[in-house]
């Protein structure tokens, strides 16, 4: 998978050992440190692109292109949101608002992934709180 990965950054202390977590959702807890996404289709601020410890500058992808750990098999053009693991989900819109509501974060753009834990490429574009049902 070879995707220019031309994106929008920001840089934050990490609130937790993130050095396994890299390409995974964050968020930022109360005192604006960069922590890992804990639920299903929260809000989160963007991907985490290095392996901080606690402390150390955690560099979060908030826009443009970036690789995604898999939650599950996805598609091109799936929109995503992060599971309680702050892996990548798919979610589709419903016709009704009578579904879950997640945050979508983006929408891949790389071919079939198969498998939960490989590596995606998606557009991280935060596209706020949609109507959506688990795919």
């Amino acid at each position: 998978m070879d995707f220019d990965l031309s994106q929008d950054t920001i840089s934050r202390p990490a609130g937790a050992d993130l050095r396994t977590s890299q390409y995974l959702f964050v968020k930022l807890n109360a005192t604006g440190q960069v922590i890992l996404c804990s639920a299903a289709g929260e809000t989160g601020i963007g991907v985490l692109q290095n392996k901080p410890n606690t402390g150390e500058a955690a560099i979060v992808c908030v826009n443009g292109v970036s690789k995604v750990v898999a939650a599950v098999a996805l598609n091109p053009g799936d929109f995503i949101a992060t599971d309680a693991a702050a892996k990548a989900k798919a979610v589709t819109r419903l016709v009704q608002a009578s579904g879950n509501a997640s945050y979508v974060m983006g929408f891949i753009i790389s071919p079939v992934i198969t498998a939960a834990n490989q590596i995606a490429a998606a557009f991280i574009q935060q596209m706020g709180i949609r109507p959506t049902a688990d795919v």
